[in-house]
């Protein structure tokens, strides 16, 4: 079986989508989900990478 998304990349972007996100990974790990099935999942309850405005200004910096 194919490993899903590590729980460390991504933030849910609420407790009631993370507890959402939680069941769908234990229910993949149960072999009653199949990957692709997740993949949804991490795309609906999990958000992109969130940046500040000075972590924006610094990355900016960078360049």
């Amino acid at each position: 079986m194919e490993a899903a998304l590590p729980a460390e990349a991504k933030k849910a972007a609420s407790p009631l989508l993370a507890a959402l996100h939680d069941i769908a990974t234990d229910m993949h790990k149960a072999g009653f989900m199949d990957l692709k099935t997740l993949r949804k999942y991490d795309a609906l309850c999990l958000a992109d990478e969130v940046c500040e405005a000075e972590d924006i200004v610094t990355r900016r910096s960078q360049l």
